[in-house]
């Protein structure tokens, strides 16, 4: 159900080297210069339209570690429990109990 990164390291690791559904067939700028190479307009469209759903996939993953750290404090699990099992930095599990909060979700 919920997918635990560890921010940084994981976010560095993924940011380059893409999940197969977000760069199918390459990097998007090798695959951007292939499909329009005289077209910086357009390449530059793909290009955003890319990092458009890779935004929207890091919200994705931000909503459901903090829903994750909810379903646990609810549990009766502490921060730092939650920090030892799983990896994550006391701080950043705080800072997902209180993004889960403040979203009234």
């Amino acid at each position: 159900m919920a997918r635990f990164i560890r921010w940084a390291d994981d976010y560095t690791l993924w940011a380059f080297n893409p999940p197969a559904a977000l760069a199918p067939d390459g990097s998007p700028t090798r695959r951007a210069r292939a499909d329009q190479p005289d077209d910086p307009v357009a390449t530059l469209r793909e290009l955003e339209d890319r990092r458009s759903r890779v935004d929207k996939h890091l919200e994705d993953l931000h909503d459901e570690s903090a829903m994750a750290v909810r379903m646990l404090r609810r549990r009766g699990w502490s921060f730092g429990r939650i920090a030892a099992e799983t990896g994550i930095p006391n701080q950043r599990v705080a800072q997902l109990a209180r993004s889960s909060l403040g979203a009234g979700r």
